[in-house]
């Protein structure tokens, strides 16, 4: 066998194992996954041939064409001894090797892209594919640097082989008649080093190809799960609202404000802040992905509940530089996801970006907030920092140059996320099975997949992305659900409550102004507006009061702007009612949880025990003002009383749980 492979020869060169005291390696074989590599090995050893078919590659093998060491690069060797060939190896000139990028590639860019295109010109360009460009890539880092860490390494490699992708794709989108303005990618260190390999940077987050300019930018979900990681771990250091001639105030915002605020929004009926949750707090590696947890708890009304608390003496005054953070980040997330041209829940920052908008002022504000703050204890500066500073510069780099270019007179910058992609990835996963890691012919065939089922995976529960109002196919919820005709309707039995609230407490705290009434008065406003018949004026002048009352505080401190109330004031009488409604509700669910007809069985008590005559002065709407109100405050409360319930039932399961494990551990 050794003497067989001693007279065997190199099919390019002819050198031999025997004489020259090299080694041969032979044709691969071909195969799914590695039919890009051998048709590079055919077109090497046969340059003139036409066509190189599967049948040609397997000939190729089984004649045993040989090729010596002499024809690769070093960088396609497991080692130094070069015995071993990497998996991805393919055969090349080696006297010829340089670092040589595709013709567009070479112009000139600013930052250190100038670097590479001096370099590039030292080679030829000419038929130089993505393929020469990567395998070529590892011998440059060689020669920038003979002492570089192979991590380093291979860092280096990425970045420059990543920049020369996103040319090579733009390259392609432009000669498709495709007009590319912008690019969105995460703050992963080797997207960042590309981009400036690019020529892009914080103050200048564009690049230019084929004299049309590319704005970069980062993705704003991402930034803010970085930034809420980064004040879960670090207090802040930041500007405050207090000024004094030309000296601001600094203060520090601690996340231990948000949890004290979170143990003191306790109140049986209505909090102030329903969505918050032990997750949102102290959330694990997995739910730190979700960038709904990290939304509602850097929001507006995070920031109102801690004013409020702090005006009651729940908190201390110093948590208002906590409030102050948390709205400030509502704010910008609201400016950089932005998808309708008209308030969104009155909030002037969700609309889209035009000239007259207060985006611009938004970004400069937060620019200097972001510029002057510091994570106290942290040694180094978070480099998400410096991504909210170049997606904020981007944002505004691009409106300008659509406005120029296009006549653009607003801007959805919800559109400048990665949220359509990252639903387009979800439905491919969901039709891939249980396979995390497809390859790419799997891929291909989940995306054909998706498309042909009209991306029905999109929008699923427990997404992390919002929809992006693609069209659906429908569920086949009617398909597993019973005709009506064969459903079963029993009488209900009526339960009546046998203890009702104190009518005289309620009253005393709505006089007082206490937290619960503080929330009730909010609820009040958003059931208000949700009346058909609000445009009446009896019915104003019932439900609408003319003063501001210490009730109406969270009312306040909820409004988006401090110069128009958007908002409704009610009446304490409008208070008192839907307080004593919700009060007798969960009295009665504590009671009959396990019964049926809940909703129809409250409704009957609500009637009976409830006085609605200060609502009766609109004899026109009177009846339907008390069916629309006892409704909206059934559906509120048990929506409220069943998540409560859930919340206790899951910790209960999750600490039975860990007891199990324990005893698993403990061999009980």
């Amino acid at each position: 066998m050794a003497d067989k492979e001693n007279r065997r020869k190199c099919f390019k060169c002819g050198s031999s194992p025997a004489v020259d005291n090299i080694k041969l390696f032979r044709f691969p074989k071909p195969a799914v996954k590695n039919i890009l590599r051998c048709t590079l090995w055919a077109k090497y050893l046969f340059p003139a041939k036409e066509q190189y078919t599967l049948a040609f590659q397997a000939k190729l093998h089984n004649e045993h064409r040989m090729l010596c060491e002499k024809h690769f690069i070093d960088g396609d060797f497991t080692d130094s001894s070069k015995k071993t060939l990497l998996r991805t190896a393919v055969p090349c000139d080696t006297d010829k090797v340089s670092l040589v990028f595709p013709s567009y590639f070479v112009e000139s860019q600013a930052g250190p892209s100038q670097i590479i295109a001096a370099q590039a010109q030292a080679g030829s360009s000419k038929n130089t594919t993505l393929r020469d460009i990567s395998r070529e890539q590892p011998q440059k880092s060689q020669r920038i640097s003979n002492n570089i860490e192979p991590e380093k390494e291979r860092c280096l490699y990425e970045k420059y082989r990543l920049a020369v992708l996103i040319k090579e794709v733009l390259n392609q989108c432009f000669q498709a008649g495709i007009n590319i303005s912008a690019t969105v990618c995460d703050m992963d260190g080797v997207n960042r080093r590309a981009l400036s390999i690019l020529g892009a940077n914080v103050q200048q987050p564009y690049f230019t190809l084929h004299n049309k300019e590319i704005v970069t930018l980062f993705d704003t979900p991402h930034l803010l799960k970085c930034f809420r990681n980064l004040f879960m771990k670090y207090d802040i250091q930041c500007r405050t609202n207090i000024s004094s001639g030309t000296e601001v105030g600094t203060g520090v915002a601690k996340w231990s404000h948000i949890k004290e605020f979170f143990d003191v929004d306790k109140n049986p009926n209505f909090v102030f802040a329903p969505a918050l949750t032990k997750e949102h707090l102290n959330p694990n590696p997995k739910q730190k992905m979700r960038v709904k947890l990290a939304a509602q708890v850097l929001s507006h009304t995070v920031a109102a509940g801690i004013y409020v608390k702090i005006a009651n003496g729940a908190l201390t005054a110093e948590a208002a530089v906590t409030a102050n953070v948390v709205s400030n980040m509502d704010k910008l997330f609201d400016c950089l996801n932005s998808d309708t041209a008209d308030l969104r829940r009155g909030k002037i920052h969700a609309t889209n970006m035009t000239l007259k908008s207060p985006h611009m002022s938004c970004f400069s504000d937060m620019k200097l907030f972001f510029q002057t703050m510091k994570f106290v204890g942290c040694s180094r500066q978070p480099p998400s920092l410096d991504g909210w500073i170049w997606t904020i510069n981007g944002v505004e780099r691009l409106f300008t140059n659509m406005s120029k270019a296009h006549n653009i007179k607003s801007l959805v910058t919800r559109r400048l996320q990665q949220d359509p992609i990252e639903n387009l990835f979800g439905c491919i996963r969901g039709n891939c099975g249980s396979n995390t890691n497809p390859t790419t012919g799997q891929f291909a065939a989940g995306l054909k997949t998706s498309i042909l089922s009209s991306l029905a995976h999109i929008g699923t529960i427990g997404s992390n992305c919002e929809r992006d109002n693609n069209v659906i196919i429908n569920n086949l919820s009617k398909l597993l659900s019973l005709p009506q005709s064969t459903l079963m309707h029993a009488e209900p039995e009526f339960h009546a409550i046998s203890e009702l609230p104190n009518v005289h407490v309620i009253e005393q705290n709505i006089d007082k102004g206490n937290a619960e009434v503080q929330a009730c008065a909010y609820v009040c406003g958003f059931l208000l507006k949700q009346l058909p018949v609000n445009k009446c004026k009896k019915c104003r002048k019932i439900f609408v009061s003319n003063t501001v009352d210490k009730c109406h505080l969270f009312v306040e401190c909820r409004e988006y702007s401090d110069f128009n109330r958007s908002l409704y004031y009610v009446t304490k009488e409008m208070i008192n009612y839907v307080d004593y409604c919700a009060s007798l509700i969960n009295s009665y669910l504590r009671e009959n949880e396990h019964m049926s007809s809940l909703k129809k069985n409250l409704a009957e008590n609500i009637r009976k025990s409830i006085n609605f005559e200060f609502a009766k002065e609109c004899t026109i709407h009177s009846e339907q003002n008390f069916s629309n109100l006892t409704n909206s405050v059934l559906i509120i409360c048990l929506k409220r009383f069943c998540i409560v319930k859930n919340r206790l039932f899951a910790e209960e399961a999750s600490a039975a749980a860990l007891r199990r494990k324990m005893n698993i551990m403990l061999h009980r």
